[in-house]
C-alpha cells in the first residue's frame, strides 16, 4: 500500500503495466516530462533486486543486538539475518534501540521492522523515524531519499504543443491507463443508478458506504485526470514559452 501526500506536486498513478497482484505494485511518478517508476514488491530474502540502487523495508521478525540492543534474548534467525545483511553489502537505516512493534502485553517495543539499503546509496537516505499513532501494532516508518535535483521546466512557462501531438499514441496510452478503471466505474454507476438520488443513500442508513463511495469517486476522478496527463506527457511534446509570450 502506498500513501502519497496531497501536497506532493508530481502526479502519481498506478502504472499501466502494474500486475493484478497484491504483492507487486508499480507506480509512475510524473513530473513534467520525467517519469520515475516505483516498484513496491514483497521480497523474500533470496529475491533481492538485481541492482545496487534499492531500499528494502520489511517485517523480518528477527532479533539481534545490532538493531535491538535492549532486547535480552537473541535468536538464530537474527544471527542469520545479520550475516545476510553483511553478505549483500546492505546498510541498516534503523536507529538501534528504537522499537517498531508493540502490543499491550509487551514491556517495551521491539525492533523487527528493518529498513535496509545498498551501501552505494545509503548516504542518500536520511531522517529515519517511526510513527507510533497509526492504529497498528507495527509502527509506521518514514525516511527521506535525497537525490540529485533534475532541472524541470517551470509549469507556468510551458504548455503542450498539440499541433505536434501523436494522437494515435495518445489514444493507445490513454486506453491502457483507463482500461483497469472501467470495472470500478461500472460498479459505482450501478450503486448510484440503483438509488433515486444521493440523498436516498443517506436515508437507508449507509452513511459509511455513502462516504466511502464519495471518496472512491473523488479518487476515480483523480485517476482519470492522471491517466490523461500520463498519456499527454508520453504523446504530446511540450514547448517553453518566452517570459512575455501571449497565452
Amino acid at each position: 500500500m502506498a500513501y502519497i501526500a496531497r501536497s506532493y506536486r508530481p502526479r502519481v498513478v498506478l502504472a499501466s503495466d502494474s500486475p493484478n497482484d497484491s504483492d507487486f505494485q508499480v507506480l509512475d511518478v510524473i513530473d513534467q516530462d520525467h517519469v520515475i517508476k516505483i516498484y513496491n514488491i514483497y521480497n523474500e530474502k533470496h529475491q533481492l533486486p538485481d541492482s545496487d540502487t534499492y531500499t528494502l523495508a520489511r517485517d523480518f521478525n528477527a532479533h539481534n543486538p545490532w538493531w535491538d540492543p535492549l532486547y535480552e534474548a537473541r535468536d538464530e534467525e537474527g544471527n542469520t539475518l545479520a550475516d545476510w545483511i553483511d553478505y549483500h553489502d546492505l546498510a541498516l537505516l534503523n536507529t538501534p534501540g528504537i522499537g517498531t512493534f508493540h502490543r499491550p502485553h509487551m514491556q517495551r517495543p521491539t525492533n523487527i521492522d528493518l529498513t535496509l539499503a545498498h551501501r552505494s546509496i545509503a548516504n542518500h537516505i536520511q531522517d529515519w523515524a517511526i510513527v507510533d499513532d497509526i492504529g497498528s501494532d507495527h509502527f509506521g516508518i518514514t525516511f527521506t531519499i535525497n537525490g540529485s535535483r533534475i532541472g524541470l521546466a517551470d509549469p507556468q512557462t510551458t504548455r503542450f504543443d498539440t499541433k505536434r501531438a501523436d494522437w494515435t499514441k495518445f489514444g493507445e496510452k490513454l486506453f491502457c491507463q483507463l482500461s483497469p478503471l472501467q470495472n470500478e466505474l461500472q460498479a459505482y454507476s450501478y450503486i448510484l443508478s440503483s438509488n433515486s438520488s444521493l440523498k436516498s443513500l443517506e436515508q437507508i442508513d449507509v452513511k459509511r458506504s455513502y462516504e466511502a463511495t464519495l471518496d472512491r469517486l473523488d479518487d476515480m476522478a483523480e485517476r482519470y485526470t492522471s491517466a490523461i496527463l500520463y498519456a499527454a506527457h508520453d504523446a504530446i511534446p511540450q514547448i517553453r514559452l518566452a517570459p512575455h509570450a501571449k497565452p
